[in-house]
């Protein structure tokens, strides 16, 4: 897709009276639909729009694509899933975001060549659609005094909706637990635990894993060495 800044000046169809607002497209380089809208064919991109075909614009567009407006700071997110339509520009704010979440729209803009204004419109639209699920700082565990990355799997004697349900409820209440994952296979979870120390993992596994009720089986596993940990998603081959 590319990026279309447009400066509207719309026309009552009633009593002709006229106002003005900027918004920032994100539309294919071909659509037919709209190709014979005026500001499509204005090297300055701007036009004089009626509110009649304002509209017939933003209905096309809205069905497939995704329109950010900065009038009143709408934003319009398209119905296709959220991971589709995502372009090469897209591509590059999420791996930098995923690589330093921390930086300055102007730094980021300057990164995936953009003007300040249609970066943060991506931003924006990608928080909107939930490919950016939220910010945060990653701490050093070992400076943290959390020496012992311990992998945890779980059988239950049933497996039930309701005793999944209930040992999903208990776990996640644990701040101990970094990871919990539903698995095939003769365990039915599998747990990734930060403790301290063997006396930590200790009472975590007999304060609290063992009361519950569900549980049949526990076996740990320690980390000896972590050879690799990322939290950056690959987007080299979306």
């Amino acid at each position: 897709m590319s990026e279309v800044v447009i400066e509207v000046s719309l026309r009552s169809p009633n009593d002709g009276s006229r106002w003005s607002l900027s918004c920032e497209l994100y539309v294919p380089r071909v659509l037919p639909e709209i190709s014979s809208f005026p500001f499509f064919q204005s090297t300055t991109k701007s036009a004089n729009v009626t509110l009649a075909d304002s509209a017939q614009m933003y209905t096309i567009l809205n069905k497939k694509y995704l329109i950010f407006e900065l009038f009143n700071g709408k934003d319009y997110v398209e119905d296709a899933d959220r991971g589709s339509n995502l372009d090469a520009t897209d591509l590059k704010i999420l791996e930098e975001l995923q690589a330093d979440a921390s930086l300055s729209n102007v730094e980021l803009a300057r990164r995936v060549h953009l003007s300040p204004s249609p970066c943060l419109a991506r931003v924006r639209a990608l928080e909107e659609r939930g490919l950016i699920r939220q910010y945060v700082a990653l701490l050093e565990a070992k400076h943290l005094g959390l020496h012992l990355n311990v992998f945890i799997s779980i059988s239950l004697k049933q497996q039930s909706r309701q005793a999944l349900q209930e040992f999903e409820e208990r776990i996640t209440l644990r701040d101990e637990v970094m990871e919990c994952y539903l698995m095939t296979g003769d365990e039915d979870y599998l747990l990734r635990v930060a403790v301290p120390d063997m006396p930590a993992l200790e009472s975590f596994i007999l304060e609290q894993l063992s009361p519950i009720a569900q549980v049949e089986k526990i076996r740990s596993s320690f980390a000896l060495k972590q050879v690799r940990y990322k939290t950056a998603l690959p987007l080299h081959n979306l």
